[in-house]
């Protein structure tokens, strides 16, 4: 019986191998994900699913076998089989954990499966099993155009087979009755790299086990804290990576800068749906730029004039879905538009960026607060 990372086949470690086995199978060699699994657990794997792909075809004998494996092993570069006893390790694996019934008739013997074709998706998934496989496809959605596409097909191909057929439409998925939202939200980033990879997978995970963490984390000034934190989601923002969530302690969301997070500690605490939707609803980015949000200010309509050209560029990349340009109030030399959101550091961070080039108008209040930072930065000059 082959083993992988001392598991047989029936463990919910079987999506990993599986999507490998599939990459193998159907892809090649365009994908190595090396970290999922060693030298050894790749050939078995890929002599399980030769064995498998010619026993649902005409009877073969155990050198059939070997010669249709090898074939394979040398399309992955993988070491090939020198002993016969390789086979029957395989025929034994797929006898005793994938429980597949094979025939064996003749002499010498050969073998075929007793009712083909036989489904290796319908033998080694479970629902357990098939929900870590969605939440796989979530976060691969969410990072399209990352390179990551072949790995997506074949992880929709499975779910495709066990008639998940219009995952594309999903916006979040079900388990046990109880709606998840996305675990993981991004910008789109051609160079994109996560730092502390290491980090990130545990982050994700306890957000996929809704574990209360302690979280030892290092503000700028460089004093450390303490958090108790029930963390909902992972973010890009400005080519950084948040961790956002609920500090117990303030009672209210906060984010966390990912480079500054030091340690992180499970507890033996979870926290619920019921928990999460009262302070982290889908919506919760609607209303502002970036990743603070002020929940003691109110919903602001700004209104701003903004050269031709500046405009041009803010049009084709916009500051905030809100964003709307006021056509009656733009002659011909410039632009008048509004956006409708809770103000923040983010938001004015932005707005200074662009310089003489835009110009607040309204409220008058935001004008002033503009126009303080504005004496500031000319201040530092004198």
């Amino acid at each position: 019986m082959f083993i992988i990372r001392g598991h047989d086949f029936n463990n919910k470690l079987i999506f990993l191998a599986y999507q490998f086995l599939l990459l193998m199978t159907k892809n090649k060699k365009k994908i190595s994900p090396k970290s999922l699994l060693s030298l050894t657990e790749k050939r078995n794997i890929a002599i399980i699913i030769a064995i498998h792909n010619a026993l649902n075809g005409s009877p073969k004998s155990k050198e059939d076998l070997k010669e249709k494996a090898n074939d394979d092993l040398v399309e992955l570069d993988l070491p090939l089989i020198e002993d016969v006893r390789t086979i029957e390790k395989g025929i034994s694996t797929i006898e005793t954990v994938l429980e597949i019934p094979i025939n064996k008739t003749g002499s010498p013997r050969v073998y075929t499966y007793e009712n083909k074709p036989v489904s290796l998706v319908h033998k080694l998934f479970k629902q357990a099993q098939l929900e870590y496989l969605i939440t796989l496809y979530d976060i691969l959605i969410g990072l399209d155009g990352l390179g990551l596409k072949n790995i997506k097909e074949s992880v929709y191909s499975i779910l495709s087979e066990k008639g998940f057929d219009k995952l594309e439409e999903l916006k979040f998925f079900e388990t046990d009755g109880v709606d998840h939202f996305p675990m993981i939200q991004i910008e789109s980033h051609p160079n994109f790299e996560v730092f502390q990879q290491e980090l990130f997978l545990d982050l994700f995970e306890s957000i996929q086990q809704k574990v209360v963490l302690q979280v030892e984390h290092e503000q700028f000034n460089s004093q450390k804290e303490v958090l108790h934190f029930s963390p909902f989601l992972l973010k890009q923002y400005n080519k950084r990576w948040f961790l956002m969530g609920f500090d117990h302690e303030k009672s209210h969301t906060i984010h966390l800068g990912l480079e500054r997070i030091k340690r992180v500690m499970k507890t033996e605490e979870v926290f619920n749906e019921a928990e999460y939707n009262m302070f982290f609803k889908e919506d919760y980015f609607e209303d502002f730029v970036g990743v603070t949000k002020i929940t003691t200010e109110p919903l602001m309509t700004i209104k701003i004039k903004a050269t031709n050209e500046q405009f041009n560029y803010i049009e084709t990349k916009p500051i905030h879905q809100s964003q709307k340009l006021l056509r009656e109030e733009s002659p011909e030399n410039y632009k008048v538009f509004t956006l409708e959101v809770i103000p923040n550091y983010e938001l004015k961070a932005m707005l200074l960026s662009f310089g003489s080039s835009i110009e607040i108008l309204e409220p008058e209040s935001y004008r002033k607060e503009f126009v303080g930072e504005l004496q500031k930065n000319i201040e530092a000059y004198k």
